[in-house]
C-alpha cells in the first residue's frame, strides 16, 4: 500500500468521521503539489527562482549569501529561498550585521520544510495511523470523563500532533547531551572544542563539528558530533539538541499540513503549532515533550529570557510576551535594541508579503496585529504536558 493510500485510510474505526476532510484534503493537496512540481521540471520555459547576489564588499548581502545553504539531498533544495529585494534589504541595514546574518540564516529553516520531496520523505517516516488511533482514544477518554456536553479545548488534529510529539521524543529522535556517552565504554565524554569538518561533513553542510574525548579509565576514545541544519538529513541521523529537534519535528508537522513556527530564544529552540480548533498558536516543545505551556521556561524552570522570535513561511514575529511575564526574568537585550529587532522582523516579513495575494496578506497581517495587541488572548494558564 502506498503511503498516500495509508494516510487516507488511517483513521481508527469508529472515528472515520472525526476529521475525514483533513486526511482526504491532505492527500489531494499533496498529489497536486507533486504534479505541479513535475510540470515545472518538465517545462523548459518555466523561470527559475532568481537568487540575490551582490559582489560589493562589507555589505549585508555578503553576510546573507553564505547563509543560503541548500539541502545535502539532491532534489530537496527549498523552493522558498530568501531573496531579499533591494528596498527591503536596505531597510535591514543593521547596527549588528553579524546578528542580522544569523537571523536571516535561521529564517531559512522553516523555508526548507516547504519542499514537496522533503514532505514526501517525512510522510514515509511517520506512522500516522498510530497517532490517529491515539487521538481517537484520547477523545473517547475525554468524553467519558467529562460528558458529551463538555467541549474539548482541542480538536482531532491537535490530539494527533500531540501523540506524534510524544512518539518523536521517545522513539524517533535522540537527545545529545553536553557530555555524550562514549561509544566504546558508554561513560561520559568531555568536550574538547570544535574541529575542522571532514569532506563528507562539509558535503552534508554541517554548520560545525564538536569533538568529545573519554579521558578517564584509559579509554581515550574520540567522537564527533556534526551540527546539521538540513531537516532531511536530521530525519536520517535522528539525533541532536534543541535546534535540531525543533527543526526535524517541524518538518514532520509541515508534511501533514500543520502551520508551524520555529521559535528561537537565547539558549533554546522550540515550535508553535497553529490549532484550527482553538484558533491560536500553541507552544509545542519536542525536547521537553510539553504542549501549551509557554511559561515553562521562565516561571517553571526559572530561566531568564531576552527575546523569543517566531520564524515561518508567513514571516517573522516577536512572540516574547507569550513566554515572558516577569520583569525579574527579563534579560537586557544587548545585541540589538527592541526597535532594531522590530525593524529587522518587518523587513523580512515584507518579502513574504511581496509574494502573497492581497487577501492572504491582509488576513495574515491582521492576525499578527491581534496577536501582538492582545497577547493574553493567546495564552493559557493550564500546564498541559504530553502524557
Amino acid at each position: 500500500m502506498s503511503i498516500l493510500s495509508e494516510i487516507e485510510g488511517a483513521s481508527k474505526p469508529g472515528y472515520e468521521t472525526s476529521d475525514p476532510e483533513w486526511t482526504r484534503d491532505l492527500r489531494q493537496r499533496f498529489e497536486q503539489t507533486m504534479l505541479n512540481e513535475k510540470k515545472k521540471e518538465d517545462d523548459p520555459t518555466h523561470p527559475r527562482e532568481a537568487t540575490f547576489h551582490n559582489q560589493s564588499k562589507g555589505t549585508i548581502a555578503d553576510l546573507v549569501e553564505p547563509c543560503r545553504s541548500s539541502s545535502s539531498y539532491p532534489g530537496l533544495e527549498s523552493p522558498h529561498h530568501l531573496s531579499l529585494s533591494a528596498d527591503n534589504l536596505s531597510a535591514l541595514d543593521s547596527e549588528s550585521p553579524t546578528f542580522l546574518a544569523f537571523i536571516v540564516s535561521v529564517y531559512q529553516i522553516p523555508m526548507k520544510w516547504e519542499n514537496p520531496l522533503l514532505r514526501f520523505r517525512a510522510m514515509q517516516k511517520v506512522p500516522l495511523a498510530q497517532f490517529q488511533e491515539k487521538a481517537g482514544d484520547d477523545i473517547s477518554m475525554f468524553e467519558s470523563t467529562t460528558g458529551l456536553e463538555t467541549v474539548s479545548a482541542w480538536g482531532f488534529k491537535d490530539y494527533v500532533v500531540r501523540a506524534m510529539m510524544l512518539w518523536f521524543k521517545i522513539s524517533f529522535f535522540s537527545w545529545v547531551s553536553d557530555s555524550p556517552p562514549c561509544k566504546r565504554c558508554s561513560n561520559p565524554t568531555v568536550f574538547c572544542g570544535n574541529v575542522l569538518r571532514t569532506p563528507n561533513e562539509s558535503a552534508q553542510r554541517a554548520m560545525h563539528v564538536e569533538q568529545y574525548i573519554r579521558t578517564e579509565s584509559g579509554c581515550g576514545a574520540i567522537q564527533r558530533f556534526p551540527r546539521y541544519s538540513d531537516p532531511g538529513l536530521l530525519m536520517e541521523v535522528r539525533q541532536g539538541r534543541a535546534g535540531e529537534s525543533a527543526n526535524c519535528f517541524g518538518a514532520l508537522c509541515r508534511a501533514f499540513g500543520y502551520r508551524v513556527r520555529w521559535i528561537w530564544s537565547d539558549e533554546h529552540a522550540w515550535l508553535e503549532i497553529y490549532s484550527e480548533h482553538a484558533h491560536r498558536w500553541v507552544h509545542a516543545d519536542p525536547v521537553e515533550g510539553v504542549w501549551d505551556n509557554p511559561l515553562l521556561y521562565t516561571e517553571s524552570q526559572g530561566r531568564t529570557i531576552s527575546s523569543c522570535i517566531a520564524f515561518s513561511t508567513d514571516g517573522v514575529v516577536d512572540v516574547t510576551p507569550r513566554y515572558l511575564r516577569r520583569s525579574d526574568l527579563a534579560l537586557e537585550y544587548n545585541i540589538l535594541s527592541g526597535e532594531e529587532l522590530s525593524r529587522i522582523s518587518h523587513g523580512l516579513t515584507a518579502d513574504v508579503d511581496d509574494e502573497m495575494n492581497e487577501q492572504d496578506r491582509n488576513q495574515l497581517r491582521h492576525a499578527d496585529i491581534v496577536e501582538q495587541t492582545e497577547p493574553e488572548g493567546s495564552l493559557t494558564s493550564v500546564v498541559d504536558e504530553v502524557d
